[in-house]
């Protein structure tokens, strides 16, 4: 094998590795227990807002408290909570990318989804635990990328 061939190779490994943890991280995200319920709508089927994410959803009052009154239904269902993960991080191209995505999320505690400031979806506390207990977020805590910039 050829150098050009060996660095095409690496290429590829690097690729497969960052398409791999773009895949398994949301999804790990999305295997959370959900300690609430859907309410179903007329039909039977639980409702659901834009893209898939729920609509309306019973979560228990103390989680409520916990949470800091937060009433976002996305907030608390962790299939939702997969979804805004995945969408967050969809566009990385470069390792470099997904660490810094990574980094924000674990040091904002929400992701940005649309184009102002206000379209963001806050990440609960249970998906951070997952995110920083993740291989990518151990990583993004030993290169120092959480630390707080000066």
């Amino acid at each position: 094998m050829n150098e050009l061939d060996e660095i095409d190779e690496m290429h590829r490994r690097i690729k497969d590795l960052l398409e791999s943890l773009k895949r398994s991280l949301p999804q790990s995200v999305g295997e959370q227990k959900f300690s609430g319920r859907y309410l179903p709508n007329g039909d039977g089927e639980p409702m659901d807002g834009k893209d898939g994410r729920p609509l309306c959803v019973a979560i228990p009052f103390s989680a409520v408290c916990r949470s800091g009154w937060n009433m976002s239904a996305e907030y608390y269902v962790p299939k939702a909570q997969e979804k805004a993960v995945r969408d967050f991080i969809s566009g990385v191209e470069t390792v470099n990318e997904l660490y810094s995505k990574v980094a924000f999320m674990l040091k904002k505690g929400y992701v940005h989804l649309g184009k102002t400031k206000d379209d963001k979806i806050e990440l609960n506390s249970e998906t951070l635990r997952v995110i920083r207990e993740s291989e990518v977020g151990k990583h993004v805590e030993e290169l120092g990328l959480l630390r707080e910039e000066q």
